[in-house]
């Protein structure tokens, strides 16, 4: 007798092959002279992923950045972004506008789903008319050898530096950004709310050590986020400052972390505002820890070679100890990306310790300060801890650096 699960995953199966075929078959009258289109003009359609920051600032500058560097196979190609006319940063999508040709229209939920598909598993992406542009899993080493796409003009520079004198940051004042990753942002976006993610999050307050000590350098701290769970306590320190309570602009959102020293963060679109500015993070928290998740093309680590993290460590309660990294590694390997799984194997993922927040700023701060004074025990716990990102023969590359303290803390886990 045939197990009914694999019958349930026949139907499955099968049904997905049909819907497929159905698209097919009905994108036909349009596929035809967009491929005549194709190939005579040299046009190429692409989709921009407008709800989030991270998706929206990578894929385009990586894209960029590329095209920059001469990267791309293909070139003397007209690439025409597709956009929907609500985004979550108008200002961001206009600096891209000034250097790809994009057509923002309405887009209900529908219409996205529909050009979602006609990118990725279509027959206009089969026929190389509806590209994905270049975000997959691997090593960027643009952002080491190129400069930033976009640029501000004249009056966003005017702009901004008014938006930084009003939090009474000064000329010639440094400051960092730092941000922890909750469910308000991307609860408010999915109609599911934030619940398969959460595994994702962090608690401000873990942070309060590292700002204290940022504050005590001489420098502000500025809280950022588009939406928040919760403002930042009512501190008697000007150094500290609520940036996305009080402050939050659309041009804000990219020229403040444009122009801080580094950022910290837990893995959000935040974080690759900075990035595509050059500006050095922090990413805390991290997880899951292996960029080898299947169906997923992440960029995982930080892309930068300035760029520090520390990942969340994994309790298992059957084990009664933490996972080691080889450990989280092979989990993640067949992980879906989903919360859901973790509660599954009875794995917790703890957050980081102030303590380990604030041995990695001081870590950031001192590094770019150049007062920053490794050992060779680093390099060698640097080199076992990136040995362990092999799949399939093949080692994957990055360019960040795990937390010098917190490698040497952990030992154990590189076993």
């Amino acid at each position: 007798m045939v197990d009914t699960s694999f019958q349930q995953f026949a139907r499955k199966a099968l049904k997905k092959k049909m819907t497929g075929w159905a698209i097919d078959i009905a994108l036909l009258p349009v596929a035809i002279p967009l491929l005549i289109v194709r190939y005579v003009f040299r046009i190429k359609f692409f989709r921009i992923h407008g709800s989030r920051f991270g998706h929206l600032a990578m894929h385009n500058e990586v894209f960029l950045r590329r095209e920059q560097l001469g990267l791309l196979k293909k070139k003397r190609v007209k690439y025409i972004g597709l956009a929907p006319s609500s985004v979550c940063n108008q200002r961001l999508l206009d600096m891209f506008k000034r250097k790809l040709t994009i057509i923002q229209f309405p887009q209900p939920r529908l219409i996205r789903t529909i050009t979602k598909i006609m990118s990725e598993k279509s027959i206009l992406s089969k026929w190389d008319i509806f590209v994905v542009l270049p975000y997959d899993v691997g090593y960027f080493p643009e952002y080491n050898q190129a400069k930033p796409s976009i640029v501000f003009t004249y009056s966003d520079e005017k702009e901004g530096k008014e938006l930084l004198n009003r939090m009474g940051i000064l000329d010639n004042k440094w400051y960092i950004c730092f941000h922890a990753r909750d469910s308000a942002y991307v609860g408010s976006l999915l109609k599911r709310g934030d619940s398969r993610y959460i595994y994702r999050n962090s608690t401000i307050e873990n942070f309060f050590s590292a700002v204290d000590y940022i504050t005590k350098q001489n420098g502000y701290a500025v809280r950022m986020g588009s939406k928040v769970g919760e403002k930042l306590p009512e501190w008697n320190n000007p150094y500290i400052i609520d940036y996305s309570s009080s402050y939050r602009t659309e041009l804000g959102d990219m020229y403040v972390p444009a122009k801080c020293k580094f950022l910290i963060g837990t893995g959000s679109g935040i974080e690759s505002i900075a990035s595509i500015f050059n500006i050095p993070t922090i990413r805390t928290n991290m997880v899951p820890l292996s960029p080898l998740i299947p169906h997923f093309k992440l960029n995982h680590f930080p892309p930068g070679k300035h760029d520090l993290f520390i990942p969340k460590k994994i309790w298992s309660k059957e084990k009664k100890r933490f996972l080691t990294f080889k450990e989280e590694i092979e989990f993640d390997t067949h992980f879906s990306f989903d919360g859901v799984e973790y509660e599954k194997a009875g794995l917790v993922p703890m957050e980081n310790t102030p303590k380990e927040l604030l041995a990695l700023t001081i870590e950031m701060n001192q590094r770019l300060d150049g007062t920053w004074v490794g050992t060779k025990e680093d390099e060698e716990l640097q080199r076992r801890f990136k040995s362990l990102f092999v799949h399939e023969g093949k080692r994957y590359e990055f360019s960040a650096r795990i937390g010098a303290v917190f490698l040497r803390e952990n030992k154990p886990l590189l076993e």
